[in-house]
């Protein structure tokens, strides 16, 4: 390996990172596997000075995560809800010009504002859609009086005859 002569390492490669508080995360834990992979493909293109210019379309973005187009956009639409990434500029289909929507990473500082890392996935916690009650919620029967019952259906099966 080459080295300067403060003895830097030279030609080493750029890298993504992934900081221990955001793969701590209860957004990240629950994130499915196409979801990290679609992220770590915005992220790849964050060079240190570009976050809120990272642009990335939903079929690129499926080619270099290997999923389908439909599962991509699905996995854009995870990650900001769960406030893993914000729109820096939206996507425009103006005459004749396609432009990708341009990502931000909220784990970092955001180049084209300024501001500093919003971070909103730490505040993430999942939405229950059909909560159900816990034993402790449902009323207890008074004492001497019996629980109700609740019935049970049975499918029936009719019986084949042999051959």
């Amino acid at each position: 390996m080459k080295t300067d002569r403060k003895g830097r390492s030279k030609g080493v490669g750029s890298f993504t990172l992934l900081t221990h508080h955001l793969q701590d995360s209860l957004a990240w834990r629950t994130l499915s596997p196409q979801g990290r992979a679609v992220y770590l493909e915005v992220a790849r293109l964050y060079n240190g000075h570009n976050n809120g210019f990272l642009g990335l379309g939903v079929r690129r973005a499926a080619a270099l995560a290997n999923v389908n187009k439909d599962t991509a956009g699905r996995c854009f639409k995870d990650l900001l809800g769960r406030g893993l990434i914000a729109v820096g500029t939206p996507s425009s289909f103006a005459t004749n010009n396609r432009l990708a929507c341009e990502w931000r990473l909220t784990a970092f500082k955001c180049d084209r504002t300024h501001q500093p890392a919003t971070r909103e996935f730490q505040s993430w916690k999942p939405e229950t859609a059909n909560p159900s009650p816990s034993i402790s919620d449902r009323p207890s029967p008074r004492f001497g009086q019996t629980p109700p019952v609740r019935l049970v259906t049975v499918p029936r099966f009719r019986t084949v005859g042999a051959a």
